[in-house]
């Protein structure tokens, strides 16, 4: 992680700035970060900060995870499970810019949102909850200065690669996103894709994203409605993921109540959509049958009609009192 980098940082104990140990030619590869007030050491390995803390970073067999908090324990099978979980070159393995149907599905939410994005360039983005490196590509379009942040540092091996294969600079940050290790005001947008209902406290980190943005804050989540309830109840969708987590569902209502003198909701869209992680290969029959933009298009008219009634998700923009850097 390059120094310049590490000033956004602040102590998640105290939020105090650090004192880099281990630093060559203005980067801290594998060292240590100190706080300068409280004076706790945070490791970095292989250029990523580690901000976990003994408890988050603790094995869910070993004997002191049973005396752990809920949330805590929720947090430490959430690591766990990503650290393991091995994404192949196939896992959401598409160009933004493709016209198959398997990226119409993938990418349908933040093509709603390109068109707000492309209002402005951003000097810094931080991509919250950025698992393998997804979003990466598409945040690349606004915004040449990137930080991947997650609870799981094998995750974040994956982004890193993947942002090298795209030809991005991206540097990472593996922390807690309900206690983000990062300053107040810092960066330009700060975007989540379907990442904070896996939280103990989805808002609380909702909060924290507010809260280091300058000017914007985007995501897209699972959407509180008639037609999830039903689909739950029917199975076809998971009250818990196979990572351990409640699927929690945002409401209009949940963000307005974290709006202040601040903040304001720009947008707020729900969609019916949905898609498989990895591209069936009955999908490729579409393109090649050149239906794909019919198939697109009956979508797209769908959600404009019914979408704000029958939305299993949701994307939303909230703005500061602010403008992006240059």
């Amino acid at each position: 992680m390059r120094l310049d980098t590490c000033d956004l940082l602040c102590c998640p104990a105290c939020h105090k700035v650090f004192d880099p140990v281990g630093c060559t030619g203005g980067v801290i590869e594998d060292g240590t970060l100190t706080c300068s007030s409280c004076q706790k050491d945070y490791p970095v390995r292989g250029g990523i900060p580690i901000f976990l803390g003994d408890r988050i970073s603790a094995e869910s067999r070993s004997s002191s995870f049973t005396t752990f908090d809920e949330h805590t324990r929720q947090k430490v099978l959430q690591r766990e499970w990503h650290d393991r979980e091995n994404f192949d070159r196939s896992y959401k393995r598409v160009a933004y810019g493709s016209k198959s149907f398997f990226a119409y599905l993938l990418y349908y939410q933040m093509r709603e949102m390109e068109n707000l994005f492309a209002q402005d360039q951003y000097s810094r983005v931080a991509n919250i909850c950025a698992g393998h490196g997804f979003e990466l590509e598409f945040l690349s379009r606004f915004c040449r200065n990137i930080l991947a942040v997650d609870i799981s540092w094998n995750s974040l091996q994956v982004a890193l690669k993947r942002a090298r294969e795209l030809g991005l600079t991206v540097e990472a940050v593996c922390a807690d996103a309900e206690n983000l290790p990062l300053r107040n005001d810092s960066f330009d947008l700060v975007f989540a894709h379907h990442s904070l209902h896996h939280l103990p406290r989805p808002l609380r980190g909702l909060q924290e994203m507010l809260r280091i943005s300058r000017y914007r804050v985007a995501m897209s989540e699972p959407a509180k409605g008639l037609t999830r309830t039903m689909l739950t109840r029917l199975g076809i969708k998971p009250k818990v993921e196979e990572s351990g987590n409640f699927v929690y569902e945002f409401d209009l209502k949940d963000v307005e109540a974290l709006c202040s003198n601040q903040h304001r909701l720009r947008y707020f869209h729900k969609c019916l959509v949905t898609g498989p992680a990895d591209e069936p290969a009955w999908f490729r029959r579409f393109d090649t049958w050149h239906i794909t933009p019919v198939l697109c298009g009956a979508i797209s008219l769908g959600n404009y009609v019914s979408g704000k009634l029958l939305g299993t998700k949701c994307s939303l923009l909230l703005e500061k009192n602010g403008q992006p850097h240059d």
